[in-house]
């Protein structure tokens, strides 16, 4: 059986995840983001299975947006 891993939230940032801890925050609370653990009243960390999880969920590019110039050929 595999060890579990856990990172903390300076951690998130190696693993891709740049968002400051607010944006973090709301995420979970609209349950897109995955659940901390908490291994203390003061220590608060991910497990990176679920952070992998969550990494292979997201689109991995945004979609362009026009530009005037492709809008113009369009017409």
């Amino acid at each position: 059986m595999q060890e579990e891993i856990f990172v903390t939230f300076r951690e998130l940032r190696d693993h891709g995840i740049r968002y400051c801890r607010l944006h973090v925050n709301r995420l979970v609370e609209r349950k897109i983001f995955p659940e901390p653990v908490w291994l203390s009243p003061n220590r608060k960390v991910w497990r990176l299975s679920d952070i992998r999880q969550y990494k292979a969920t997201r689109p991995t590019s945004r979609p362009a947006f026009p530009t005037e110039e492709s809008s113009d050929a369009a017409d």
